[in-house]
């Protein structure tokens, strides 16, 4: 292929960017990740000059930010540090036109596929190392997809995908327009031999793309720094590369464990691990420190006791301990599989305080089957349970979780920190009294998440006891199955809110004293939503079962797949009869067994 040299940036069009040399993404960028708003918003910015000559209202496509490569090639090589996503989309973009314009029998000057994608044998535009075989065989090529490999893999087919449809609907004329405002965007290029100087301009956030994530701004914080602080050349230089190497593999990282269910976000796992790992700081205006990463290492950085050594060092070794923590998150995440009360904190949807002390307790808990680290699962998890029925803030005493995170193990080892959740689950803000009294509370029905989660435990606890006729319990992936599927889990009342029994609507409306209250209520009030009258069923069991009276719902000749449902006719009164003293006998074991989580 070839290359013209760069021209100048007061001449520059897309276009020429790219006839000046070949491009490629470095390992320790970030891989593709447009989703379809910023791949909207490109078409609609380029669908709004097609009014217009490029010569009268250019559309301007961005900053590019890179660095010169080796050029033993005979041609011009950079690498992308900044405007990969938007450099990848705009090929993209020109790939699907192209193709759209051959199924429409238009020929189009040949230069321009050259230009903007290249020969088979040589790529304009190389992706990341994991998705580069698949952007350039299905993405370019347009070879059948027989396999996606990585999220990235599924952005790459989606936009390619949006693209096609887009272009389906066109006809060739606004393609070729389109086509053309493209190719003569204006652009701002800057240059730089290395990755030292290219951090000294890095700030770059663009509107119309992602914006930069909080992760993304600390690693060019990093780098930058790595060029203030290092003593020399090739000092920089390899601190540079630990960093990128480090940031790299935490990329790869991220999206491993991205598609896992509550998996959180990355920049909500920065935050946690500057809680775990660093001391507590705030910045600015009386802010966290952890959640202000950049600002925080730099706090550390101008601190005056640490010699330029330290300073390096601080630097140098920060994204290797935060790569760990990743890889930690991703370990515990799939550790919910072995460990229902992990699991059950997923369940409950009040995971954010605890994760900085969880991946503080999997780094020191080295045992084969994570024994100690089950433990503080179980207690964490007992401590978000007991919160939630006591209608506490999800994010009530995180001050503690995060100190108790700080101080692991340095300050206490694994009993004392046992010790200290076990009393916070008891005795902290009287949790255990307001505990006992959100069970008792008349409208349990619509606190779906703690009502989800105990009903699940119970019916595996059922399960669990029946010696050789147990049933397999109900794992975590049962409870989170989707609406809609026969077999997601609901919460449905013994005695239906809307019974097609007389007698059942009998009971609804007549008044009745729960548990000795001085003034009789009506049913409805006192008695529909408790727990005792909750039992957890499949979306089609629940559908099969319908508003049919009690007597019907426990028929013996039609046996239930809810051990918790089987078990129902020893809380009747008499046969076939559930009311208010079923409902309190029923409500009592459960409570008992709440104690017990």
């Amino acid at each position: 292929m070839e290359f013209d040299r760069l021209p100048d940036n007061n001449d520059l069009t897309l276009e020429k960017l790219l006839h000046g040399g070949l491009f490629s993404i470095p390992r320790y960028q970030r891989a593709y990740a447009w989703g379809k708003k910023q791949l909207g918003d490109f078409i609609e910015d380029i669908k709004a000059h097609r009014g217009f000559l490029p010569n009268e209202k250019p559309y301007f496509l961005g900053t590019f930010l890179l660095t010169e490569r080796d050029t033993s090639h005979g041609g011009a090589h950079f690498s992308i540090v900044d405007g990969q996503q938007r450099l990848t989309t705009a090929v993209m973009y020109v790939a699907s036109a192209l193709r759209a314009l051959a199924r429409q029998g238009i020929s189009v000057d040949e230069n321009i596929a050259r230009i903007f994608i290249g020969l088979p044998s040589c790529r304009r535009l190389t992706t990341i190392e994991e998705d580069n075989n698949f952007f350039d065989h299905h993405i370019l090529g347009d070879e059948a997809i027989v396999s996606m490999e990585t999220p990235a893999q599924e952005k790459l087919h989606d936009a390619k995908q949006f693209f096609d449809a887009t272009f389906a609907q066109c006809d060739a004329g606004d393609i070729e327009r389109d086509l053309t405002t493209l190719r003569h965007a204006r652009v701002l290029s800057y240059t730089v031999k290395n990755e030292s100087e290219a951090t000294q301009i890095f700030e770059f956030q663009n509107d119309r793309g992602k914006r930069l994530t909080k992760l993304e701004i600390l690693k060019s914080f990093l780098m930058h720094a790595a060029y203030l602080y290092c003593g020399n050349a090739l000092e920089t230089e390899n601190v540079l590369k630990k960093i990128q190497g480090n940031f790299a593999d935490i990329y790869r990282t991220i999206e491993d464990y991205a598609t896992q269910p509550f998996a959180p976000a990355e920049d909500s796992v920065l935050g946690d691990h500057l809680i775990a790992y660093l001391p507590h700081k705030k910045v600015g205006d009386n802010q966290d420190g952890w959640d202000h990463p950049k600002e925080l290492i730099r706090i550390l950085l101008q601190d005056e006791s640490r010699d330029r050594a330290d300073k390096v060092s601080l630097i140098s070794n920060f994204s290797h301990g935060l790569l760990s923590t990743y890889r930690r998150v991703g370990q515990i995440l799939a550790f919910r599989d072995r460990c229902e009360d992990l699991a059950g904190l997923f369940i409950l949807g009040r995971t954010a305080p605890f994760w900085p002390l969880l991946i503080k307790c999997w780094e020191h808990d080295t045992s084969p089957e994570h024994e100690s680290f089950q433990r503080i699962c179980a207690l964490c998890t007992r401590l978000a349970f007991r919160s939630s029925v006591a209608h506490m803030r999800s994010d009530t005493g995180n001050s503690y979780l995060y100190n108790d995170a700080r101080d692991f193990p340095r300050k206490m080892d694994f009993d004392r920190l046992e010790q200290r959740l076990s009393e916070r689950g008891d005795t902290w803000w009287h949790l255990k009294t307001r505990f006992l009294q959100g069970l008792d509370d008349a409208d349990f029905y619509h606190a779906s998440r703690p009502a989800r989660y105990l009903l699940w435990r119970y019916e595996n606890h059922l399960r669990g006891g029946d010696g050789r006729n147990a049933q397999h319990e109900l794992s975590w992936h049962d409870m989170i199955r989707k609406n809609g599927e026969q077999l997601q889990m609901t919460i449905d009342h013994i005695i239906p809110q809307r019974p097609s029994d007389p007698d059942e609507q009998a009971i609804l409306n007549r008044d009745v004293t729960w548990r000795g209250a001085e003034a009789p209520l009506p049913f409805r009030e006192a008695c529909l939503h408790r727990l005792g009258n909750l039992v957890l069923d499949t979306r089609a069991g629940n559908a099969a079962k319908g508003c049919r009276p009690f007597n019907i719902k426990t028929d013996p000749s039609n046996p239930t797949f809810m051990k918790s449902q089987a078990e129902l006719p020893t809380f009747a009164p008499e046969p076939g009869v559930w009311d208010e003293r079923a409902i309190e006998k029923r409500q009592q074991a459960l409570e008992e067994f709440a104690l017990t989580l």
